[in-house]
């Protein structure tokens, strides 16, 4: 999991995840191949999906890891620090500063708890406001709109289908997918809520197509 620092107010396009800055909330047991080098679980700080970062000391492209390993593993606590000024992000673990970077774009923008689809726990969260250091409209993220999720990204909570299409929607990695079937079947998913004016933000694909096979991209229908 994470925090995410100068983030936008809506996810990315096709990710569930916010552009921004990302400070890493990593327990040691999380051991998949590339870990110690191009990942680790002591406090990486690093840019995700269109923001940008120069970091500081020893890094892997734009990930600055830490100086010094000093994270708890699970169920212990783990205290950061994250100070943010004028596109600088310093990350102190356990009292040190380990990690961080400059000339971050956004520097200006929204924070955000994650989690990954495992259990995270965050308390005592405090936030000390600093002198603005006046970031350019470039620099600065959208301001929120008021969007809200139609999709939790983990159930088809708050969707309804019907009988034709029970069992061929389904959640794989944080999408809602299609799963096969009949061309001429109808496969329809609707929100249980009705809405009046909207607008609506969606991200979708057809998956590939197969050697010789047309691939039919899904419709989307708008019924207000």
């Amino acid at each position: 999991s994470g925090v995410f620092i100068w983030g936008t107010p809506i996810a990315a396009p096709g990710v569930p995840f916010l552009r921004g800055i990302e400070v890493q909330v990593l327990d040691h047991g999380f051991n998949v191949p590339g870990k110690n080098e191009w990942y680790t679980t002591h406090g990486d700080v690093f840019p995700i999906h269109g923001a940008t970062m120069k970091p500081f000391g020893r890094h892997n492209n734009s990930r600055s890891f830490p100086s010094e390993e000093r994270s708890k593993a699970s169920p212990e606590w783990n205290h950061y620090q994250i100070v943010c000024s004028n596109g600088v992000i310093r990350l102190s673990v356990n009292g040190k500063e380990v990690s961080g970077g400059e000339d971050c774009n956004y520097r200006k923008g929204y924070l955000a708890l994650e989690s990954e689809g495992a259990p995270v726990e965050f308390r005592n969260l405090r936030i000390k406001e600093l002198p603005s250091s006046s970031a350019p409209p470039e620099l600065t993220a959208p301001v929120d709109a008021g969007w809200r999720s139609l999709f939790t990204g983990l159930d088809l909570r708050g969707w309804n289908t019907n009988a034709a299409s029970s069992g061929r929607w389904s959640v794989r990695n944080e999408r809602i997918a299609l799963n096969s079937g009949p061309a001429s079947a109808d496969a329809t998913l609707w929100t249980e809520r009705d809405f009046g004016d909207f607008e609506l933000v969606v991200d979708c694909r057809p998956a590939k197509p197969s050697a010789g096979k047309e691939t039919l991209m899904p419709e989307l229908q708008i019924r207000g």
